[in-house]
């Protein structure tokens, strides 16, 4: 009602940000709370499909039109206790993709921005006004701020016709992923190579393997005990095939 209200003045619409989020909880998938499940997702992946919709007749009479949907580093990474919230996220990513496919006769740029640990009000809504939980999340940092996304946005919205910034990932300098963030004083009580996950408690990761607690087994070995042993894999295979005279080709056996 509100949407087919708009005064006719104001119905020449362009851009569509689908920037309504939020998480609620953080806990296993076996505690959390369904009404958190809801929230999350009514508002997460609900809100920008029925959103959508209802702008859509609006952005396909206005030229170079866009739609774009606010994810987050959850989009590309699952994190301990964060499962409904990811998947969510996930969805986001997906839902962009597909309309990205689904508008392209109508030339309508469909953008997914996905920012990593911003200081807005995010952790005091997830925390349910724990302050002192939600600003420990980013002590020992400089996270990103609201106004370095709105500059993201921004930048986006505002390319040539011609362009569309498909998927975007932002992140602050100590963050490299929705898992892995860099604290010092963790570094002061872990050893130098510490990280701090998501959960918030920090573990040692040693350059060559890293044992991190809950993931499964395979993930258990770091990049480069596997890819030593995957190079040992290969030349073995590569030498008993010369000893048996096989003949080897192009991209056989490749590292």
């Amino acid at each position: 009602a509100a949407v087919a209200s708009i005064p006719a003045e104001w119905q020449r619409i362009s851009i569509l940000l689908n920037n309504a989020g939020l998480a609620a909880g953080l806990a296993p998938i076996d505690q959390g709370l369904v009404s958190d499940w809801e929230t999350m997702i009514d508002t997460n992946v609900k809100g920008i499909l029925y959103m959508t919709r209802l702008v859509l007749p609006f952005l396909k009479q206005q030229p170079s039109s866009q739609i774009i949907n606010m994810g987050s580093t959850a989009a590309k990474d699952v994190y301990p206790n964060g499962n409904v919230y990811c998947a969510t996220k996930h969805a986001v990513g997906a839902l962009s993709e597909a309309m990205r496919i689904d508008l392209l006769p109508y030339g309508i740029r469909v953008t997914a921005i996905h920012p990593g640990a911003a200081e807005t009000e995010f952790s005091q809504v997830r925390f349910k006004g724990d302050d002192a939980r939600a600003a420990r999340v980013y002590e020992g940092f400089t996270p990103l701020s609201a106004g370095d996304v709105a500059e993201t946005v921004y930048f986006c919205a505002t390319r040539p016709a011609h362009v569309c910034i498909d998927d975007l990932v932002i992140t602050c300098t100590a963050q490299a992923n929705a898992l892995f963030t860099f604290k010092p004083e963790a570094q002061a009580r872990q050893g130098p190579h510490a990280l701090l996950p998501a959960n918030g408690q920090p573990f040692p990761v040693k350059p060559d393997i890293a044992q991190v607690p809950g993931f499964p087994g395979r993930a258990r070995c770091g990049y480069l005990s596997s890819k030593t042993k995957h190079h040992e894999r290969a030349t073995t295979t590569r030498l008993r095939a010369r000893q048996r005279g096989d003949r080897l080709y192009p991209g056989q056996f490749q590292d």
